[in-house]
Formats: C-alpha cells, structure tokens, sequence
C-alpha cells in the first residue's frame, strides 16, 4: 500500500470521471497522461501502476454506469414495487422515491382528496412495505429560467428518470420485510414519535441531529440556517458518528466487554446506524471512515494518514456509484473534512486560542466549499464566521448531547424529557432570535452572481495561493486567508463595469409578466412586474409548509445569478396579482431604489402594506402617466400610457425605449381599448419588438394596432397550460399573418435578448429546442 499517497489516486479517479462526465474529452485525457508521465518519473512504481489501474478499473466502471438507462416504458400505467423513503406528507400532496419491481426508482406523487383520506394514507404508508401504484409517467421537467434549479440533472443523478403521478391511493399488498428495512421502518416510528412528543423547534431539531430529518423543521428557521451558511450543524457527521461510538464503547467496557469484542460490535453497529439516519453523503462518509478506522485498529499492521483515511472513502464511495460525485452533499462532506484535517496541524502550530480556532477553521471550510457554494446559491454572508461561531460550540457540546439524552430519557420517564426539552428551547430562543433577524436583514451578503468559468477556476487558483501562503508563513498572517472573498467580489463588480453588453430577459413566471433589463456597463437594473401566483382560500390541511413563490423562487434568485446588487427601478404596471404579486417576497431582500406606479395604480388594503413596507426599506414612489420620460445615462424610458383612469388592465404603464438599435414597446396587460388609444396619440409607432399585451388574450394585440406599430418580433409571456387559453388563437394567426416572428415563454422558457449601444448580439432560451 502507498502509504501517504492515496490522494493520487484521488486525483486520477477524478480526471477520470471528468472524461466521461464533461463535455471536452481531451482536456483531461492531456491532464491525465502528464500526471501520469509525471508520477511515473518522480514517484515509486507502484504509485504509477495505482493510478493506471484506479484510471482503468473507474473508467471501465463508470462506462458501465453511464449505459444503465430506465427499463420504465410511458405507456405503462400499473407499477408494483416498494417505498424506499419516509413518505413526505405536504399539505395535500403526499411524495415519496418508490423502487419498482423492476429495479427502477421513481418519483411518486399523489394528490389526496380528503383529510379523511390523507390522515389513512399516514397510517397506512411506510417505508418498506409493497403497494401497487396506478398512474402515468413524465419526464421530470428541464429548467425553464437560466439559473433555475435543474431538478431533471438532481434526479438523473440518483438515477431517477420518471415522476409517477398517481391516479389513486397506493394499493397496500403483501411484503416481506428485509433487516434493513426494519431498520427504516423503526428510524420512521422513532421520527413520528419525536414529532408527535415535543414541541416546535425541538422536535424538528432532534429528528435532524439524531436521524438526519430535516423535514420537520419550521422552514423559514431551516432557510435561516441555510442562508447564514450553518445548514451543516443540521447534517448527521462524523461528530455524531465519533460521539455515538464514544457512549457505545464507553457503556460496553463498563459492562466488562473484552476490547476486542467491543470493537467488532462497534463495526456492526455503524452500518445500522448510518441507516438509521438517512444514509447520506455525509454520514456514509462518517461511517466508512469510523469502519475503516476500528479495522485497522483490529488490525494492528495497518497505519494510515488521515489524507489516506478520506482519499480510500471517497475512492470506495465514488466506485460504488461514481454520480454521487455530482451530489452537493458529498462535494461539500469531503472538501470541508479534507481542509480541517490539512489545516488542523497549522492551526494547532500557531497557537490560536479555541475562538481563534474556531473562527479560523470556519474560513477555511468556507474558502475549501466556495467554488460549489457560489455556482449553486450566488451568495456568501460575511456574518457566517460569526454565527459558526456561535452555533458550533453550542451544538455539538451543549444541544446534540441533550437532544440524545432527551431522547432516550423519553423511554425511561417522559415527563423528565419534556422538562429537558423545555430546557433545550431556552437555551435556543436567544441564538435563533439572532439567526432570525440576519436572515430577515440581509447584511454583510456578497453577491457574486453566476462565476464565469475562467472567473471560477481563477478564484480556485487564488483560494490555493492564500491558503499555501497561509501554511507556510509562521507569522500570524490569517489576513490571507479573506483575500479571496473580497479579491473575488471586487473582480465581479469591475468586470460587470466594463462588460459592454446589456440584456433584456422574458423571465417565466408561469402565468404572468416580469421582465429584467440590465444595461450595459452597469448603468442601470430595471425590472418590469414581478410575477405572482393569485392565492385562492384553501383548508388548513391543504397548505404547503412552503408553497411556491414566483418573487422568491424565481425572480429574485434570477437577479441574485445575473450578480444584481439592487434594483433601480421596479415598475409595477398595474395591479393585477399576476403582475405585483412578487413584490413582497423581493422587500427586505434585495435593496429597491425607486418603485415605479400609474398615477391611477389603485391599491388594494395589501398593496398598501407592500408600498409602506418598501417606503420603510427606503425604497421611494414614484407616479408616472403619458408624457414622462425616466433617463438612465444615456437611455430613455418614454411613458406612453397612462392618460386617464380607466380599468385596471388599461391602466397598465406602457414603456417604449431603445435598446441594442431596436425600438421596444412593454404594454403590460394593455386591451384594445386601451391599443387604440395608443395609436390615436402615436400614430407613428414604430417598433421593433413587441411585447404582446395580456398574455395574448382575444381582448389584446388587434389586427388594426399591428398594422400601425408593424413589429418584427412578438414576445408572450404566459403559463404553460393555463387555464384561460392564453394566447388565443386568433391573436397567434394575425401575428402570423403579419409575419411578426413568435415567441413564448410556455414554449421556450425565459428568453434572453443581449445587446450592445447599437445592435442586438443574440437571443438565447433557457427551453433548449
């Protein structure tokens, strides 16, 4: 064995699986036969031989892999076959990953009728157990914005292809059950019984430390965790493996148990526990590790560095299935356990005190995580140090161990348990409070957008460079250590300044508009509506735990991947819910320089509270009707309509600029009451690109408004399979017979328009066609 050189072996399993998973073959197939050249001339034989066969043996494996393709025809309506996890019950809508008799993993979902039916459905559906499933296949759905979250790429990756939608509740037949999932049926029970026995947060909070479920965690408490950068406090890891291990041990030698023996006991256990909670990436590694540690402890002949301990880990984990490499969870498991243990000497050499330490420690997992953090969620918070340093000590000295004996006291005398859960939640109000309030003040946070390749492996470099500087220098020179962060950010914002290319993109926001224009050279941010889902009144037992939000969901996380700061100006063209109904979920999160309304905009009581709450952010109204202009540098944004109140889609602000040497109208929801009214006041109109008024209804886009502005390019922005029948077909034939070129964002997703001063340089969809 290569004692001290595993990591090799590491770093040609990963060129490997760049090979086969990347979209340029020979890139690091070059890489791979240098570094190959090179161990063979610098290094020991059978390091050599090692790589060459890792790179044969994972290449050969992850051929195969790739091959497995679904044996699940979409005609097929009838599925037997076994839930695999802990159904997921949300509102009226009940999910869980069903293993078919196939072999095949699915996605299956159900719409419950009843809260009669829903609450037979929680008897009666668990984890292990057979039932036959009638329903249709469908494809999971690509992403239809450009930053969008690709939940087809997530399942494909867990080797799930299908969405099962089923037409009736799953028909219970009979099983036999396997040790393992025995093992999952009691990890659902114990669940259930912490839901049912403690009060929130608690209960939420014990079932993520003890079995690794999130999902009964209060959720905008679980997004505050997620957002100030301290989720991983949640994940099941090796410190609850060690601690685990620790009590077991601890109990077996008090008993009088040979160490030996205990030993094997403790490498039988681990297996069941890393069931017990979930099986993740990051609990799998714990596991292994700990197996692997007891082994060669058992042993006695084997000694291995702990860079050796992770890299045969990863080496077992990524053969064993070589997509979990894609899984956030395990990138983020490993680079954050391979930087402390490579720092920890250094840390300990310089002699920090333990909040130095942990302050340090924290750096250096974030600085060993950004270049996966930032691509994903756009964003890093300054004030994560801080809360690491808080939550950390807190929850592994004072709240893992009392969630633990809380749980076990439950079965040895519950009322000693609630009092203990009682004193758990104290000690947790004051730290949540202060979670609670960054995450609902946003400060300290860096936008970084979406990093360009080169921009991503520059800051790689970089973080590389500080952290060599870092070990090698003996001085306390821990400044290097923040270079990156500020370097990096100070990099996007100048590289935005001079980029010379601004872009108008046709957000999809279902059934509804919202449009984002940047200008090029940062001059300015305008968005235009925000999209919204009407609510409608629904019974209790029917709402989500975090229903879907257009503003939330979509736009802002769009502006957060562009790398927009601020907007300058948010125009809400009339106030329809399906055009303003975003806003409120863009307040408090991204700073809003100037509100844009028709001086008839006629509020309701809670667009009254959305306006006061921005006025409150410092955010200022602004009134416009026919005849205004709004200047951005050297761009104009012409107010064509409004001229009088009329009814609330009439009353849209319309908007006519120049962009990239085109001519632009955004008409809002704009009837033809309110077209004709337009052309009688310009009669001499001429644009270029249109965006077609309410969605493309029969009210809208008149053959008489057409023949006078004489667009080229029509854009709709409309829900895929909406209710109304939007666009009409009558409007689509006379933009059609116009030969006025047709787009829509239920067909092709958000489109992008980029421009230069004087010429448009391409349009993208983010719907490949």
């Amino acid at each position: 064995m290569m004692y001290g050189k595993c990591h090799h072996l590491v770093f040609a399993s990963c060129l490997v699986m760049w090979m086969f998973y990347g979209t340029n073959l020979w890139i690091p197939l070059i890489i791979l036969i240098v570094y190959l050249g090179y161990i063979y001339m610098r290094s020991t034989y059978s390091l050599f031989i090692g790589c060459l066969v890792v790179s044969v043996v994972f290449g050969m494996n992850i051929l195969w892999v790739t091959q497995q393709e679904t044996k699940l025809s979409p005609k097929k309506t009838v599925f037997h076959g076994k839930i695999i996890t802990i159904p997921d019950f949300d509102g009226d809508i009940v999910s869980f990953q069903f293993k078919t008799d196939e072999g095949e993993l699915v996605v299956a979902r159900y719409t419950q009728s009843s809260i009669s039916e829903k609450r037979s459905l929680q008897k009666n559906l668990h984890v292990g157990n057979s039932y036959q499933i009638i329903g249709q296949l469908e494809k999971p759905n690509f992403p239809t914005n450009f930053h969008s979250f690709n939940y087809r790429q997530y399942l494909d990756h867990k080797h799930i292809y299908w969405i099962l939608t089923a037409e009736k509740p799953p028909h219970s037949l009979p099983s036999s059950i396997t040790f393992i999932e025995q093992i999952m049926q009691w990890r659902e029970k114990q669940i259930y019984r912490i839901q049912h026995m403690f009060p929130e947060p608690i209960d939420g909070l014990m079932s993520a430390l003890i079995f690794g479920d999130q999902s009964h965690m209060p959720v905008e408490l679980q997004k505050a965790y997620q957002t100030l950068g301290i989720v991983h406090i949640l994940a099941v890891s090796g410190l609850h493996v060690v601690l685990l291990l620790a009590m077991v041990n601890f109990i077996c030698l008090r008993l009088g148990m040979i160490r030996e023996h205990v030993l094997v006991l403790l490498l039988l256990f681990i297996p069941m526990y890393v069931i017990l909670t979930g099986a993740e990436a990051s609990v799998i590694r714990a596991g292994l590790t700990g197996m692997f540690v007891l082994g060669y402890t058992l042993i006695k002949k084997i000694h291995l560095t702990s860079v050796d301990l992770i890299s045969i880990v990863f080496l077992v984990m990524i053969f064993y299935d070589p997509e979990v490499l894609f899984q956030m969870g395990f990138q983020l498991s490993f680079l954050a356990t391979s930087a402390i243990l490579l720092s920890a000497h250094t840390i300990y050499k310089k002699g920090f005190s333990y909040l130095e330490q942990l302050l340090w420690l924290s750096v250096i997992c974030e600085l060993a995580t950004f270049s996966i953090l930032i691509p994903s969620f756009y964003q890093f918070s300054f004030i994560s140090f801080v809360m690491n340093m808080i939550f950390v000590p807190l929850m592994t000295n004072v709240i893992l161990p009392l969630s633990m004996t809380t749980y076990i006291v439950s079965y040895i005398y519950s009322p000693l348990s609630l009092v203990l859960s009682q004193f758990m939640s104290s000690l947790l109000i004051y730290p949540h409070r202060v979670l609670l309030y960054f995450y609902h003040h946003p400060h300290f946070i860096m936008t970084y957008g979406s990093l360009t390749p080169v921009k991503l492996f520059g800051m790689i470099l970089l973080i590389y460079g500080c952290l060599c500087l870092w070990e090698y220098h003996l001085k306390r020179v821990e400044y290097l250590l923040i270079i990156p962060f500020v370097f990096m950010y100070m990099i996007v914002v100048l590289s935005g300044t001079w980029f010379s290319q601004g872009h108008v993109v046709f957000l999809d926001v279902g059934q509804g508009d919202s449009i984002l224009i940047k200008l090029p050279h940062q001059k300015g941010t305008i968005l235009i509506d925000t999209g919204g889902i009407v609510p409608y009144k629904t019974e209790a037992w029917k709402k989500r735990k975090d229903p879907f939000k257009v503003g939330r969901d979509v736009v802002l996380h769009e502006l957060r991947g562009s790398g927009i700061r601020q907007i300058d100006m948010l125009i809400l063209t009339h106030s329809d819910y399906d055009h303003i109904g975003g806003v409120k979920d863009l307040i408090g999160q991204i700073p809003i320089r100037k509100l844009i309304i028709s001086s008839w905009f006629n509020p309701s009581p809670a667009d009254m509270n959305m306006l006061k709450q921005a006025v409150s952010q410092g955010t200022k109204i602004q009134k416009v009707q026919k005849g205004d202009t709004i200047n951005f540098s050297t761009y104009a944004f012409h107010v064509l309509s409004p001229t009088t109140n009329q009814d609330s889609n009439n009353n849209s602000i319309v908007l006519h600029t120049r962009l990239g040497g085109l001519n632009w109208l955004f008409t809002g929801d704009l009837e033809e009451e309110g077209e004709n009214q337009l052309i009688k006041n310009y009669p001499r109109l001429s644009i270029d690109v249109l965006k077609v008024g309410h969605h493309g209804s029969q009210s809208s886009t008149s053959e008489q408004f057409l023949n006078v502005i004489k667009p080229n390019y029509a854009m709709i922005s409309v829900g895929k399979n909406n209710r109304y029948g939007h666009p009409n077909q009558e409007v689509l034939q006379r933009l059609s017979s116009s030969h006025i070129k047709i787009m829509r964002t239920d067909q092709l997703g958000a489109i992008r328009w980029t421009f230069t001063n004087d010429q448009i340089t391409r349009v993208d969809f983010a719907v490949m066609q």
